[in-house]
This record gives structure tokens, sequence and C-alpha cells, in this order.
């Protein structure tokens, strides 16, 4: 669980273009929230739109990765604020989005990867992340990647902690999303989005 007091913010909003200090400050702020996670889009915006369609209320929308500048138009079209992370096909002019993003939102501590880099590798397995995020200072709540463009829920022990893994896939062709519930002291919640656009 998250230790980060009210007001501070635990990631540099200056390298995130699809939100503002103001609204991440306010979702911070929030003991409960309700999370798209997408990855891969690829330049597409079609299946994002539809996964959005199936999903509750959303307040945020983290996307982990290969968006291929398509974030902006994301974020215009979705009309909701978003955090991304940089993917292997993203071109060089946003070398400046983090490949690794860490926050604290309703009481979770949420890492955000694409997975791409030698780091993690994740077309490999997930044994390099999941010895991460084993590391104390690395441990997490909740673990997004992509790069694979398959889906996948996993949960694994960490000492006493459970920590959950999940790859949206690729929202690209079809609409493949999760859709997070996060209430601060009570267990996170997650849906699959499998949509045929």
């Amino acid at each position: 669980m998250s230790d980060l007091k009210l007001g501070e913010i635990d990631i540099d909003i200056n390298s995130q273009p699809g939100i503002s200090k103001q609204e991440y400050l306010e979702l911070n702020s929030r003991d409960q929230l309700r999370i798209m996670v997408i990855s891969d889009t690829h330049r597409g915006t079609a299946a994002a739109v539809a996964a959005l369609r199936c999903c509750s209320e959303i307040d945020l929308i983290l996307h982990a990765g290969d968006h291929t500048a398509d974030y902006t138009r994301l974020r215009e079209v979705l009309r909701k604020p978003m955090i991304v992370v940089r993917g292997n096909c993203d071109e060089n002019s946003y070398l400046s989005l983090p490949e690794i993003v860490w926050l604290n939102l309703a009481g979770f501590r949420i890492m955000m990867t694409h997975g791409n880099t030698r780091k993690f590798d994740v077309k490999q397995g997930l044994n390099k992340l999941i010895s991460y995020v084993s590391m104390p200072e690395n441990s997490a709540d909740i673990v997004i990647y992509g790069h694979t463009h398959s889906m996948k829920f996993q949960e694994i022990s960490i000492g006493s902690n459970i920590c959950r893994l999940i790859n949206p896939g690729s929202c690209s062709i079809d609409s493949n999303a999760y859709e997070i519930s996060l209430k601060q002291g009570q267990p996170a919640s997650f849906r699959k989005i499998v949509e045929d656009v």
C-alpha cells in the first residue's frame, strides 16, 4: 500500500503530456478510482474508444506504451486524463516519456512499463519483471506492462503481499483493455474488456 502523503506528486508530471498537475493532484487525493488500462494502440483510436464504452465511469487511463504518437489524439478523443510510458515503437521525439512510471493512487502502489527493455524483456517471460518488483524498494500492488500484445493477469505472492501483474494486450484492432477499480482499504477489482471493433 502507498505511504505517499496527500498533495505529494510521485511522478514527473512534466513528462506526462496527457494529464495536468491539477488533474493528477485531484485524482491522487481521492480514495476511490476507476482506471482503464490499455497498451499497444499503434496509432489507432477506434479500439480504445470502443473499450472505454465498455467500462464504467473511468477517472484515468493508463497506457503501457506503443502509442506511436497517438496519445495526444487519444486524450482528445477519450476526454480522460492519461498517463503513458514509452514503448519500443514510440518515435524518437517521445524519448522524454519515461520507461517506468510509479504511481500511488487510492492507497495502491502501481508500477507501469512497456516491458521491452533488456531490464524486463517480457517477451521472454516475466522472470525479470517479477525479480524487479520482488526487491523491497520496488514493491508494488499492481504491475502493468505491454509489448507482448497478449492479455494476461497473474497474481504472485511476494512475502506477505500479493502483487497483480496485468498485460491488457493490444488495443489496436480489438478493444482489449482492463478496468481496475481501486478503493482505499479494500482489495482492488479487475475486469477484462475484450470487444471486437
